[in-house]
């Protein structure tokens, strides 16, 4: 199993306890979430508790950030703790290729590198969003295509 021996790091590791849950004042996806802003008075959109429900493994965390510097390992060369964590996750997944990256934008870049888009295509991305949802399309020298988004549901 992915979570023993080699990678401690993601044995352990859960997210916060509470589930972020909708308010929606109608069924109809044409229904606005709420009338007035919850800011203004309203009803929240969201409601789950602030504070922080998990503690992360900062110092195991911070023993195997300092193992890897302390072998010089600072990029993606194919080899070592990387290629172990990909052909392991490869493996657990029953995929065909494992390819990590650094963050969720070079991901997505990826993705689109791996389906053929580059100079000239156009890609559809939401207008709503973070860059990363588009950044990729551009650095493939494509052209980024936007388009509503649902407010109920955060679709496209």
């Amino acid at each position: 199993m992915l979570a023993q021996g080699r990678f401690p790091l993601v044995r352990g590791i859960q997210g916060p306890s509470h589930r972020l849950e909708p308010r929606v004042e109608s069924t109809d996806t044409e229904a606005k979430v709420s009338e007035v802003l919850a800011i203004k008075g309203g009803k929240p959109a969201v409601t789950a508790d602030t504070h922080e429900q998990w503690q992360p493994p900062i110092e195991e965390q911070k023993r195997a950030v300092c193992d890897l510097i302390d072998k010089q390992f600072f990029s993606g060369s194919g080899t070592g703790v990387g290629k172990e964590f990909e052909d392991t996750f490869r493996a657990y997944t029953g995929a065909s290729y494992c390819l990590t990256v650094d963050h969720g934008s070079n991901a997505i870049m990826s993705a689109l590198y791996a389906v053929g888009v580059g100079p000239g295509d156009e890609v559809i991305v939401p207008d709503l969003g973070y860059i990363g949802s588009y950044c990729g399309v551009i650095h493939l020298g494509a052209k980024p295509v936007f388009c509503d988004v649902d407010p109920n549901t955060g679709l496209m």
